[in-house]
């Protein structure tokens, strides 16, 4: 068998961060480095952007528009199934980082040619967690469509796939997987907090203050309005601590809406999204994710790999990656006096803080480390080429 060849078929990829478009540059990167060939199939938000570019030595085609209409998104998934039909001759296998109609396109335009691999989500919305009757459904279709594997990332989701009628042997669990930082020191820190003091005043502080972060989507399910309403009394024990609150989503107006009311302005702060996180790791202090979630968090995930302790909400997600006072600190779900106590402990002590930091960062390279992940993929990749081969 020559060099393999993958397509991996991802709704979001550079420059749009998050957890998928993330999961897809990493994996595909790792694969290259593996001797595979990658070709990644993805959407074109904007007219502006071209159709191809490279990235790496990976070609990236981007179809079309997604959801901005019906039309459109008709539109998009006509354009993949040509796509895959087309190229039928350049590809061995396809990886799906869905399970929506982007992977019914796909098994559908495929057929038995070759394997083709889905990825359930990472990180679910409450209202729209496999567990829904409508989630069950969809599933349940792509259950009976035989993808050659379906991977998820974390226990419960492998049970939610189960129950939707995917087999014990076609399901595949490879957490996501992080890069690991350097330990963490002083220098380090102060390093990252002069960069983004360079980039802007507003990011300028002093070097002793502590710096609390937040990375992830912003809506009204992350309990971030939880986090700015601990500040306050966050800030009577250390008035010059920091919260930046990076990410974007339909609650930002809101929280810098609430961030005013508080009279924060200055001292929490919503930044945006950040291409690159690691010198945001290194600059913080701790990393909040304040909402509980069903499945484990990327970006606690990236903060473990950066030896950065982490508050987060008590719930399915967070506990399997967290164990409360070992590897992090478990507050309860939308209760703010614990989330204050909480971040008050952190930065009241920093043996504690280094101790949750080593900890974590020992988890990670034990059990998240981006070199696990795709060596995992390659295995399974193989493992299925060579049963399709045998056909």
């Amino acid at each position: 068998m020559g060099r393999p060849r993958l397509v991996i078929v991802t709704r979001t990829f550079w420059p749009l961060v998050g957890a998928a478009a993330t999961t897809a540059a990493r994996l595909a990167i790792g694969l290259m480095e593996a001797d595979w060939g990658v070709t990644i199939l993805t959407a074109r938000y904007h007219e502006s952007w071209p159709a191809r570019i490279h990235f790496h030595d990976a070609m990236v085609r981007r179809l079309g528009p997604p959801h901005a209409s019906r039309w459109a998104e008709w539109r998009f998934q006509w354009a993949l199934k040509r796509w895959l039909h087309r190229h039928a001759e350049d590809y061995d296998l396809v990886y799906v980082l869905d399970l929506h109609q982007d992977a019914r396109t796909v098994l559908r335009a495929v057929g038995r040619r070759c394997p083709v691999v889905l990825r359930a989500p990472d990180a679910l919305p409450a209202d729209d967690s496999l567990q829904s009757n409508r989630r069950k459904e969809q599933a349940a279709v792509l259950a009976r469509l035989n993808p050659a594997a379906v991977v998820c990332g974390d226990p419960a989701a492998e049970q939610a796939l189960a129950a939707a009628g995917f087999s014990e042997a076609c399901i595949q669990r490879i957490p996501n997987g992080v890069r690991l930082a350097a330990p963490r020191t002083a220098k380090s820190r102060l390093e990252a907090r002069n960069l983004f003091a360079e980039a802007g005043n507003v990011l300028r502080m002093p070097e002793w203050a502590p710096l609390a972060v937040y990375l992830g989507a912003m809506q009204n399910d992350r309990g971030l309005e939880y986090l700015v309403a601990a500040w306050p009394p966050v800030g009577l024990r250390w008035p010059n601590a920091r919260l930046w609150l990076v990410g974007d989503g339909p609650f930002r107006d809101g929280l810098r809406r609430q961030i005013s009311g508080l009279k924060l302005s200055g001292r929490a702060m919503v930044l945006g999204r950040f291409d690159h996180v690691e010198e945001l790791l290194d600059a913080a202090d701790v990393l909040v994710h304040p909402g509980a979630c069903q499945a484990p968090s990327l970006a606690v995930a990236e903060a473990m790999g950066a030896g950065l302790p982490v508050i987060a909400a008590d719930s399915p997600g967070h506990r399997a990656l967290l164990e409360h006072n070992r590897t992090g600190l478990l507050v309860p779900p939308a209760n703010i006096e614990a989330l204050t106590e909480a971040l008050i402990h952190v930065f009241d002590d920093p043996n504690t803080a280094d101790r949750l930091g080593r900890a974590a960062h020992d988890y990670a390279r034990r059990r998240l480390a981006l070199a696990k992940m795709v060596g995992k993929h390659v295995i399974l990749f193989q493992s299925l080429l060579q049963q399709s081969a045998s056909r």
